[in-house]
């Protein structure tokens, strides 16, 4: 465990490590929340924007005088796959840094965002962990 150390001593490399890998942690966490917020966003603006440029997709013609309209939720479910996409690259070019190799992180992340970067996040807190216990021992 590290603890505060007065500025005339200084603290032992372990809690330099152990600081270090905080300070990682946490730029892991703003990267993915804010890479899941702007996909949150994006997947939400796609059908606004696809409304007003051409409403005409959101329509079919069943018969004579008679149109069938789709709601944004099909089109945002599909966009939210899509956008899923580049969590999953991010994901991929960090398990390449990290030396993970998890391929079911990555299924998991296309079908649900969310529950990806938790995963994730969880695997690299993992990893963090193990290599710090394994200096320390």
């Amino acid at each position: 465990m590290c603890f505060d150390f007065p500025p005339e001593r200084k603290a032992p490399n372990r809690c330099a490590r152990f600081h270090k890998r905080v300070l990682q942690m946490k730029i892991y966490i703003k990267k993915y929340i804010i890479l899941f917020l702007v996909i949150q966003l994006l997947s939400a603006l796609i059908p606004v924007i696809l409304k007003f440029i051409s409403p005409e997709i959101f329509t079919q013609q069943i018969s004579e005088g008679v149109t069938q309209t789709f709601g944004n939720g099909y089109f945002q479910l599909i966009s939210r796959y899509i956008l899923n996409i580049i969590i999953i690259k991010y994901m991929w070019n960090d398990m390449i840094k990290m030396k993970i190799k998890n391929n079911w992180i990555l299924i998991l992340t296309f079908f649900s965002g969310f529950m990806g970067i938790i995963f994730f996040l969880f695997i690299i807190f993992e990893s963090k962990l193990s290599t710090n216990e394994n200096r320390i021992n």
